[in-house]
């Protein structure tokens, strides 16, 4: 047995792994006849360490069997040589891992390189810029949400802050009563001002009948001014937002003739909101002596010549026409119709709807507005004082005061 064992391999004699350990304790100086025992004695102590297939006799194989044995055992053998280290399985693994990892490198490298490449795409500024500024858009749009969320937060505490400050108030029931008389009687005010037939009292509204009147009720009016005439009562104006109140000229002219028959002056409140039509209503169907604006006959040459004419003086007043009608002070036909020739005035219209509008405003703002001279000034307000309904003596001492107006 040990015969074979020393053809199959030669090196028997170096213990295995196990075995090693055992020799090592052997002292390097013993005798002679303890080897040679040991060795004699091969069959009983290598049995152990012999692997179980060699210490059976093997059957009878092919030749293909015998060089599969072989190598098997060449295979240990070399295993054993290599002094307990590491299998070649294990090798294999750690190969194979040192290989992921060179690969995993690689591959970051090449992503890195890449996204070197492409950006930025162009080495143009102004691709550069373009680029730069679409990759600001989150950072922009996030900044903005914030910003957005922050003023609604702060409106809202700012809502709920008034909410529990008016919570603590409470309104008495006079007050609201109260309130809502203030609000009927301005609601009552202004729609006597816009619509109405109007009394003029030495220049001062003593009277009104409603547009929506009858026209029985404008006869009954002009019949007791007829009847209780006194000096101081001075004419008939009709006043009010034409377009509003619409064509009345036919339902108040008997009125108007009666009042004119009586020696009355009549002036009319039209060409404002109403066009030429209204202007010719108010000298075809209420024959008027005046027009209170009148503007709006700009609008038909035909009519600004009848107007220059008959030299019917019109009442222009300029700051309610540019609150009320024309937008830009060079759209208004002021200077048109001067240098046409028509006799115009310049008044102030209402001073409580306008604020408490002075006549010397008025005229500054026409000498602005329209390029109006002193002398120009001075012929609207001598127009104005011929157009008055008042007696002679009055008219005399508005004349002495502007010529002593002049001389200054």
């Amino acid at each position: 047995m040990s015969e074979h064992m020393k053809k199959v391999n030669p090196d028997a004699r170096q213990p295995r792994r196990g075995g090693k350990r055992l020799a090592g304790k052997e002292p390097h100086h013993a005798p002679d006849t303890a080897r040679a025992e040991t060795t004699g004695s091969a069959p009983t102590a290598v049995k152990p360490l012999i692997p179980e297939w060699e210490e059976t006799p093997a059957p009878q194989a092919g030749h293909g069997e015998k060089r599969r044995r072989r190598n098997m055992r060449e295979a240990v053998r070399s295993w054993q040589e290599s002094e307990g280290e590491i299998s070649p399985v294990v090798t294999g693994c750690q190969a194979l891992a040192e290989k992921a990892k060179e690969t995993r490198r690689h591959w970051r490298r090449l992503v890195r390189e890449r996204r070197a490449k492409r950006f930025p795409e162009s080495e143009r500024l102004p691709v550069q810029l373009l680029l730069l500024a679409w990759g600001m858009l989150p950072t922009l749009g996030s900044l903005l949400g914030e910003r957005v969320r922050t003023r609604r937060k702060q409106r809202g505490e700012r809502v709920s802050a008034l909410r529990a400050k008016l919570g603590r108030w409470r309104i008495h029931p006079l007050a609201l009563l109260g309130g809502g008389c203030v609000a009927a009687a301005i609601g009552l005010f202004f729609s006597s001002y816009t619509f109405g037939t109007t009394v003029l009292y030495d220049g001062e509204v003593v009277a009104a009948v409603g547009s929506q009147s009858t026209a029985e009720e404008a006869a009954a009016l002009v019949e007791a001014m007829t009847a209780y005439r006194t000096p101081r009562l001075a004419g008939l104006s009709i006043d009010g937002n034409e377009a509003l109140a619409g064509r009345t000229g036919e339902r108040f002219r008997p009125a108007f003739l009666a009042a004119k028959a009586a020696g009355f002056g009549c002036t009319v409140h039209a060409g404002e909101s109403s066009g030429p039509e209204g202007v010719r209503d108010a000298l075809d169907l209420l024959e008027a002596d005046r027009l209170d604006h009148g503007v709006r006959a700009a609008e038909d040459p035909e009519l600004v010549a009848r107007l220059v004419r008959d030299q019917v003086p019109l009442n222009i007043c300029l700051t309610s026409n540019l609150t009320l009608l024309y937008r830009r002070p060079e759209e208004h036909p002021l200077r048109q119709l001067l240098d046409a020739g028509a006799a115009v005035t310049l008044s102030r219209d209402d001073p409580t709807f306008l604020g408490g509008l002075t006549l010397t405003e008025e005229l500054r703002r026409a000498a602005e507005f329209a390029r109006m001279s002193r002398a120009a000034l001075l012929r609207c307000q001598e127009t104005a004082v011929d157009a008055a309904f008042c007696g002679p003596e009055t008219k005399a001492a508005l004349r002495q005061a502007l010529a002593e107006f002049q001389r200054a």
